[in-house]
């Protein structure tokens, strides 16, 4: 695996700040706007590299109805574990200052819409075009306090 440049802060700078905030709630509670705003802040008045992923903008759209309604619970379990599991790889990735691959047996469309996610929010890019399973951490995301909600 390929180290990132700054994983681990420059000498004087000791060792880099990470957090990991997991926000939970009743549905439209407002968890996502609350992290959005959180993460906004921390950019701008901390210079903390932010990362929001919320279950909203990740569950594939074929899981939805037309009213955009959940999957049955059971499913919602599934997809929920699945992201988890997707976040797993990526904050292994920022805390060791490596390269993120793929996991193996992923829903591709949901692994795309996370993927699409980190990339949206500049913390990751693809490392090479024809290589979509393996990514990158973009420099922001391993040289400045680290923050994901």
């Amino acid at each position: 695996m390929k180290a990132a440049d700054g994983a681990r802060g420059t000498g004087s700078e000791g060792p880099r700040k990470l957090a990991l905030c997991v926000l939970c709630g009743l549905p439209a509670a407002g968890k996502s706007t609350f992290a959005r705003a959180l993460g906004q802040r921390l950019r701008q008045e901390q210079g903390w590299a932010v990362g929001v992923v919320a279950y909203d903008d990740v569950i594939p759209e074929a899981f939805l109805d037309g009213a955009g309604a959940r999957p049955p619970p059971s499913q919602w379990k599934l997809l929920r574990q699945e992201l988890l599991k997707y976040l797993e790889y990526f904050l292994m990735a920022v805390v060791s200052g490596c390269q993120m691959s793929a996991p193996p047996n992923r829903t591709e469309a949901m692994w795309e819409d996370f993927i699409t996610c980190l990339k949206d929010q500049d913390l990751i890019f693809s490392a090479a075009f024809e290589a979509q399973s393996c990514y990158l951490l973009m420099k922001t995301a391993v040289s400045r306090p680290f923050k994901i909600c």
